[in-house]
């Protein structure tokens, strides 16, 4: 059986790719002679992204970014223009020979169900639209849920959800699932749940923890990302305020004698701001990571922390993974969802209550000595095998019409 794994699966934001190969390797367990090929929805093909980063933006980025920063309508206008003008045709042709020969298609992890100013509703779909006419049932799996839709947005992930073709419907999280069944009630299929395949990213990648480490990982993302999504001190702090913050927990650390590596998943947004977080600070004991251009070398640098504050949730669920207990920045509800399920909540910091540094270091110290209950860590992720084994068992009912 051959399938087709549907995502962001070459963006420079590595989560997006450690979920594509993650579940790759789920889907492997529970089927070994499973046939898995990748497809990016947004046209990414394979390979590592530069390492350079230019702080200094081009004429075409400052306009772009100028118009997108005007608020959510010339968001909207900039995607929708695109899709319309090349983004409609180059996911059809990928689809064309992508989807000739499969069984099935998967369109998988991440915040998919999202609309993002109408960029992965499009996507999403024009995925859908192309397995239909090709003659493939579709599984959506493990995505999570947003829970702000324009008109437009809601119109297309509804019509999308409501094909015939698809045959399976799995949410990450009860958040998730609860938004799925509010907004969009005539789906094909009701929705289960199916937890984040990076649960499984320490197999996926074949990487261990380093057990005797004692760095302690920071990982950073670029605050007016998260902004939008706060509504206390984290949304009216600018980025100086934020890079202050940080900038201190960074400074207490190294005054404790602690060895401190600062990293971010790989966007290009927080890779400037992280390096804009160290400049002014000459310490041997800290490490400003080099930019991860693969999933495995960002997997790589998380299994050595002894413990990490992450922002971005797919730091955190790769952390889990690999046993390495976390400290969460709650920006966004699937951060707090990911620590209900684990049983973490008491290790989230929440920004809208202040951006106090003290704060953050006694979670810290909490999350270190409590670790990560290997009980619960278990079973988790044999969760997710059996959620994806009842997911292909659904996706094999389906005959593909005679030519």
């Amino acid at each position: 059986m051959k399938v087709v794994l549907c995502g962001e699966t070459y963006s420079s934001n590595l989560g997006d790719p450690i979920i594509a190969a993650s579940l790759r390797e789920i889907l492997r367990r529970v089927d070994s002679s499973l046939d898995v090929d990748l497809l990016d929805m947004s046209g990414r093909a394979p390979g590592a992204a530069s390492p350079e980063i230019e702080a200094v933006p081009g004429r075409l980025q400052r306009w772009n970014r100028s118009l997108r920063e005007q608020g959510r309508i010339w968001r909207r206008a900039t995607n929708l223009a695109h899709w319309q003008m090349r983004g409609r045709r180059r996911l059809a042709a990928a689809c064309g020979s992508a989807f000739d020969d499969a069984d099935a298609v998967i369109i998988g992890g991440g915040q998919l169900l999202m609309d993002n100013e109408l960029d992965f509703p499009q996507k999403v779909s024009g995925l859908m639209a192309n397995a239909a006419e090709a003659g493939c049932p579709v599984a959506v799996h493990a995505c999570g849920v947003g829970g702000r839709w324009s008109y437009y947005g809601h119109r297309l992930v509804a019509q999308a959800l409501a094909r015939p073709e698809l045959l399976s419907l799995t949410v990450r999280d009860e958040e998730s699932k609860s938004q799925l069944c509010e907004r969009f009630p005539r789906s094909a299929v009701a929705p289960q749940l199916c937890l984040d395949p990076a649960l499984w990213a320490a197999e996926a990648f074949g990487i261990s923890r380093d057990a005797g480490s004692e760095s302690i990982g920071i990982s950073v993302m670029d605050p007016s990302l998260m902004r939008p999504h706060l509504q206390g001190t984290g949304r009216r702090s600018d980025t100086d305020v934020w890079a202050r913050f940080w900038r201190d927990i960074v400074r207490r650390l190294l005054a404790e004698g602690h060895r401190v590596a600062l990293f971010t998943n790989g966007a290009e947004p927080d890779e400037i701001f992280a390096s804009r977080i160290v400049r002014g600070i000459s310490e041997p004991r800290l490490v400003r990571v080099a930019r991860p251009l693969r999933s495995e070398e960002l997997v790589a640098t998380i299994a050595r922390q002894s413990v990490l504050v992450c922002a971005r949730l797919h730091a955190g669920i790769v952390a889990y993974s690999l046993g390495v207990p976390t400290v969460a920045v709650r920006w966004d509800a699937k951060v707090p969802s990911f620590a209900r399920t684990t049983g973490r909540e008491a290790y989230c910091f929440d920004p809208d209550r202040g951006l106090d540094p003290a704060a953050l270091l006694q979670r810290l110290d909490e999350a270190r000595n409590a670790g990560v209950d290997p009980d619960r860590h278990a079973e988790l992720r044999e969760s997710c095998l059996t959620s994806t084994q009842a997911m292909l068992q659904r996706l094999s009912g389906f005959g593909r019409p005679s030519a």
